[in-house]
């Protein structure tokens, strides 16, 4: 094998998936430094690599890790994959994962030790032991359905709490019965939305006995219940902070109805069938979907000028959604013709 493509394969050892996620990660932390294209001052320079250090490390060893564990599964869905190919020794990608993983938690002790705060090191080796509760047993969070999502949901928003608190421009954390219910909300609707990327792996997960709520409950069922928990976060939203306005209501839970409409037209996707090329299509495709907004979601008052700051606010709502149903659209009917799913992936 050439250099280059030992290289290409422990960055891609999860996929083009864990690349993206991986590069949210990095993306997150760089946007908690920035402001209108500019670093921000009360920012230590030298922590704010270690962070973004970190979570690369992190990130890619938790995928790494993901990959090893899931290398049977990786044989239906993702046969062209490092380790399903054979390009990659099993051992040799626990043995990466668990170095990445390590220098992961090194650098948070390194930031621990700039921020002044052992606290980091704590909640990051929390991440860290959520990461791996969710591929390997005795917990294997991944194979038991909802659990799995809510671990997702769990890694995320303490990801999230935690780079804004390490880098000092995150509110001070007051637990209080609100904060906690405010988290607990925030973890269950992100619970419901990774579901998406569950559905097009079923047969995979089914051989590898990782019992998502895809394979537990079917395509169809399983997205209605993840609409189910995104719905309960946003009425208790809505009872708690009422809008005057029907339109009001709207414009504050646009995301919302987004997802609702995206779950709704899987489920009439997957009517169509085709064995369900065309709704994994669509699956794969609202996956990038939901990392593209998240990470414009905190990037776009992170690099934007403030000039044209007022103006991107303004038509946020509809740009990424308009761009989307297009992608989306073109991609589905090409699947549709092709009688498969052309996102499939065939090279990693």
């Amino acid at each position: 094998m050439s250099l280059f493509g030992s290289i290409k394969d422990h960055v891609m050892i999860g996929g083009p998936n864990a690349v993206a996620g991986w590069g949210l990660f990095t993306l997150l932390v760089l946007s908690r430094g920035f402001y209108a294209g500019r670093f921000i001052p009360i920012i230590d320079l030298n922590l704010f690599l270690v962070v973004l250090a970190a979570a690369a490390l992190m990130g890619n060893g938790i995928y790494a890790l993901n990959a090893y564990r899931d290398r049977e599964a990786g044989k239906v869905n993702k046969p062209n994959r490092p380790i399903s190919s054979g390009r990659m020794t099993p051992s040799h990608a626990l043995k990466y994962s668990i170095v990445l993983i390590a220098s992961g938690l090194a650098m948070s002790g390194v930031a621990s030790i700039l921020s002044g705060s052992y606290m980091t090191l704590l909640v990051w080796s929390l991440l860290t032991g959520l990461g791996i509760a969710y591929s390997i047993p005795p917990f294997k969070l991944k194979s038991r359905h909802i659990l799995g999502n809510l671990c997702v949901g769990a890694f995320a928003m303490l990801l999230i709490l935690t780079i804004g608190n390490i880098l000092g421009i995150a509110a001070p954390i007051n637990i209080n019965t609100l904060w906690i219910t405010n988290f607990v909300l925030y973890i269950v609707y992100i619970a419901g939305l990774i579901t998406i990327k569950d559905f097009q792996d079923v047969e995979g997960d089914k051989k590898n006995g990782d019992i998502t709520l895809p394979v537990k409950f079917g395509r169809k069922k399983s997205a209605l219940l993840s609409i189910g928990l995104f719905t309960i976060p946003t009425i208790v939203s809505s009872l708690t902070l009422p809008s005057s306005t029907i339109i009001g209501w709207i414009v504050t839970n646009f995301s919302f109805l987004t997802f609702v409409g995206i779950f709704a037209a899987y489920i009439a996707l997957d009517y169509a069938g085709r064995n369900h090329a065309i709704s994994d299509t669509f699956s794969r495709v609202t996956y990038y979907y939901l990392i593209i907004t998240v990470v414009y979601t905190f990037l776009k008052t992170a690099f934007f000028p403030t000039n044209i700051l007022s103006l991107v606010v303004r038509y946020d709502l509809y740009v990424p959604l308009v761009a989307f149903v297009i992608v989306a659209t073109a991609i589905v009917l090409r699947s549709h013709k092709t009688g498969h799913d052309i996102l499939k992936p065939t090279q990693f």
